[in-house]
């Protein structure tokens, strides 16, 4: 029987992107943690948009997290950032698949970083000109990058093209497989 992979790393590291195309070519099922958490956390209120609470997602992730001893296909799994954080979580993981570290330069993860996460805050509560918040946000994620670290099984530097980490990833899988 396959074992599942399991992608851990800091936000905008490639763990979507790369899980879901090694999924695909390897027919594998995906699942991504944050995307999940989302779609249950999304409130909606009558007469205006759908809006997410942040504060509900570490619940469902959690949840998430611990579902996954019920799936029966060979799958990829993208975890969120926070999700190791917990022991019962990271336990979890590694019950589940070969968990992959994948490690990527700081410069790189914060030029993705500051378009993933464009908020600014003003300056002393008061508008006026916006201050770029993107770093301190990323930061709170990398305070725990020790964890991925904890839990990983192996790991693979993505640096360069998209094609390049699908590849080292790819001889993973190739490696599990020849080992079941």
């Amino acid at each position: 029987m396959f074992r599942n992979l399991v992608l851990v790393g800091l936000p905008c590291c490639g763990k979507t992107t790369l899980g879901k195309i090694v999924a695909e070519r390897c027919s594998m099922k995906f699942i991504d943690v944050d995307e999940i958490a989302c779609e249950r956390s999304v409130v909606r209120e009558p007469n205006s948009t759908a809006w997410i609470s942040m504060s509900r997602m570490p619940y469902h992730q959690d949840e998430i997290v611990q579902s996954l001893k019920n799936e029966t296909e060979p799958t990829v799994v993208s975890t969120g950032a926070d999700d190791v954080v917990d022991w019962r979580n990271a336990q979890a993981l590694r019950d589940f698949g070969t968990v992959v570290y994948i490690k990527q330069d700081r410069k790189l993860l914060l030029e993705k970083a500051k378009i993933r996460f464009p908020f600014v805050e003003y300056p002393d509560g008061k508008e006026g000109e916006p201050r770029d918040v993107s770093e301190f946000i990323f930061s709170r994620f990398e305070a725990n990058a020790y964890l991925y670290d904890a839990i990983a099984n192996t790991y693979i530097e993505n640096n360069g093209t998209i094609e390049e980490g699908v590849e080292k990833l790819l001889k993973i899988v190739k490696t599990l497989e020849g080992n079941f």
